[in-house]
């Protein structure tokens, strides 16, 4: 379970690249761009199921569902995470300031009592450059620490917390095209515990990933189809020892 759902996460990671950005250009991106959407989005619907095969049958069961509502301008305005059962988990909404840039989240639960908040800070090129989360006390829980190359492209992502052995850092390889080929993850140690690579087709878009464990090659991956007109892909599969074990489907509403 640990390694798929750790490839979800570098796979939204991936993601995350700005594309047509330079360090010289003072532009601003909205959320879709960030994300990796593309069009003009309204809503993003994502169910999360796990896929168990018993006798030839595969069984479906669904683990979570994420809703994103995003402004006419691109700018995610709220994300709502349901469990299985349809329940609300959490609800976080987000709010920019005058130059359209996010400047906080805020995390409540079902009963909109505050879990979570973070500040966003940005650089003199508008990149985020740090995020600080505080819990409902408003005591530290975390701080991300970014660096980007001169394309505008993050290539280093650090985690830092009150407890030191949790810290963690994502360095992030890119090639010529700005697509990002690797994921590197390393410990409070500095010692490289897991690499993600990733193949694209040769429109720029990401069809599968691969993992490794310690730099030995897991027998799973990822595999992403189910295009709409704009690109964005409807279904991404993880399989392990080429069994489907997890899938997450896509409900894109657009303006």
């Amino acid at each position: 379970m640990k390694t798929y759902l750790l490839l979800f996460l570098f796979v939204a990671l991936f993601s995350c690249s700005d594309k047509n950005s330079t360090k010289s250009v003072l532009k601003i991106v909205n959320d879709l761009t960030i994300q990796g959407l593309k069009g003009h989005i309204k809503s993003v619907a994502e169910y999360d199921y796990k896929l168990d095969e018993r006798s030839g049958i595969l069984d479906k069961s669904l683990v979570s569902k994420t809703i994103h509502l995003f402004s006419d301008n691109g700018n995610e305005q709220e994300t709502i995470l349901y469990n299985g059962d349809g329940r609300i988990n959490t609800d976080e909404k987000f709010s920019y300031n005058q130059l359209g840039q996010k400047k906080e989240m805020r995390k409540v639960n079902a009963s909109d009592s505050l879990l979570e908040r973070t500040i966003y800070y940005y650089n003199a090129i508008n990149r985020d450059t740090e995020n600080i989360s505080y819990n409902s006390s408003d005591a530290l829980e975390g701080k991300e620490s970014y660096k980007y190359d001169e394309k505008g492209n993050r290539i280093e992502e650090a985690h830092n917390f009150p407890e030191p052995k949790r810290n963690y850092k994502i360095v992030s390889v890119f090639d010529g095209s700005n697509n990002a080929v690797e994921e590197r993850f390393y410990d409070s140690y500095d010692t490289l515990v897991s690499l993600f690579k990733q193949q694209y087709d040769a429109t720029g878009n990401l069809t599968g990933t691969k993992y490794y464990d310690h730099g030995t090659l897991v027998d799973e991956r990822t595999k992403f189809e189910n295009y709409d007109k704009e690109k964005n892909w409807l279904k991404e599969t993880i399989f392990l020892k080429d069994k489907p074990v997890n899938t997450v489907e896509r409900t894109i509403e657009y303006y």
